[in-house]
């Protein structure tokens, strides 16, 4: 009870933040670190899980709050920190996979190398260097690929938090230069993160592991933020909107995978099916985060995207109309890895066992969530711009009358 009660007053908290209008992305991210982490670990708390990584998610989750709380260089310590938590956590892996733990290891250790280096670089190749770290947390390609690895070769309680800490840490990061890239810069990762979506929609399709499914999936969603703010230049409501909603569902996607692998080891979509009726709080809880994933309207991700393309600073154009069909390949393929996972021929000879209340409130918790924010932020972000432009009328007219005198 105590547990639910902490998540309850992290869950009221946040959506207190997102509705005020003075709400901020670096509050946002502040709040979900925890809330992320307490689902994480509610989720798991009735599976084995090594004291070590009960520690290792402590952690991260200090050095995150450290980074996302402390201003200018004060904050690179705390995230060499998280780099170097990585980089073990891979060293440590021994499970197979034909993503070579090496090429992880190697982008993190570049990604180390250009934090140390930002101190004594100029500062216009400084502001390079911390934007090529901070593209490897926040995924975009063609630097991708210690994304990829870190959730392919992770397992059990890591990978769900991590499906919200690393992008939160790289968005935060690239927030604070976006102001001071050059607009050839920004029309670079513009293309990039054209590239990246489309990419990383028609790699997930050819994934058989779920959990590269999903992390192509991520790069998709997460390069399609790239876009727009390289598009925009600017922080503003529907980037915040759109990251918590799909930095929600990608945490949600990740528990409800790894709470299957903690039942039954690991497992490819061959070895999967007939869960809707053997699990039916599980399918259940992942059908919801599918109909969200896919843009149903009612859900964040919907609104989120519903507002990034209504937005001033977005024209329809060829690029808008890439993104769109990115996001189509990239969501397509959780409807079709539903209907495998629930409705498909049910494995024999496994006796399954549905989520317990702890796993259930977790998940339901994330569902909440969505679809709250996919409702409420209307009125926030119309509050918002309506706000700003009161704000910039009586600057005006006060600058005017004081012209006057």
């Amino acid at each position: 009870m105590t547990v639910i009660g902490i998540t309850t007053a992290i869950l009221v908290a946040l959506l207190f933040f997102l509705s005020a209008e003075t709400a901020s992305l670096i509050t946002t991210l502040i709040i979900l670190l925890p809330l992320a982490a307490t689902l994480t670990a509610l989720a798991f708390f009735s599976h084995e899980t090594s004291k070590i990584d009960w520690l290792i998610l402590l952690i991260l989750l200090v050095f995150g709050l450290a980074f996302m709380m402390l201003r200018g260089n004060m904050a690179l310590p705390s995230l060499s920190g998280i780099l170097i938590t990585l980089i073990v956590l891979l060293i440590r892996q021994n499970k197979r996979s034909r993503f070579s733990a090496l090429w992880g290891i190697g982008l993190y250790g570049f990604a180390l190398a250009a934090l140390l280096f930002s101190f004594v670089l100029p500062p216009a190749i400084g502001q390079i260097a911390l934007f090529l770290a901070y593209a490897i947390l926040l995924p975009l390609f063609p630097l991708h690929g210690a994304n990829i690895v870190t959730f392919g070769r992770l397992s059990g309680i890591l990978p769900g938090f991590l499906a919200l800490l690393l992008p939160a840490l790289g968005l935060k990061g690239m927030l604070i230069l976006l102001p001071e890239l050059s607009p050839a810069l920004l029309n670079v990762v513009s293309i990039l993160a054209l590239c990246g979506a489309l990419y990383g929609g028609i790699r997930a399709g050819l994934q058989c592991n779920i959990s590269h499914r999903l992390a192509y999936a991520g790069l998709t969603f997460w390069s399609i933020l790239w876009w727009y703010l390289a598009r925009t230049g600017i922080e503003s409501a529907p980037a915040i909107l759109y990251f918590t909603a799909f930095a929600l569902g990608m945490q949600g996607f990740f528990l409800c995978w790894h709470l299957l692998e903690a039942r039954y080891g690991e497992l490819n979509l061959d070895k999967l099916g007939g869960l809707a009726r053997t699990m039916p709080r599980f399918g259940l809880l992942l059908g919801l985060l599918v109909v969200a994933a896919v843009g149903l309207p009612f859900f964040a991700p919907f609104t989120a995207l519903l507002a990034m393309a209504t937005s001033s600073e977005i024209t329809l154009s060829w690029d808008f109309s890439l993104i769109l069909l990115a996001w189509f390949l990239a969501s397509w393929h959780f409807p079709l890895l539903m209907q495998r996972m629930l409705w498909g021929p049910p494995q024999t000879g496994r006796r399954h066992r549905d989520l317990v209340p702890r796993e259930s409130i977790s998940l339901a918790v994330i569902v909440a969530m969505i679809v709250i924010l996919g409702i409420a932020p209307y009125t926030f972000i119309a509050g918002s711009l309506q706000t700003q432009k009161l704000l910039a009328q009586n600057v005006q007219a006060l600058d005017t009358s004081y012209q006057r005198k």
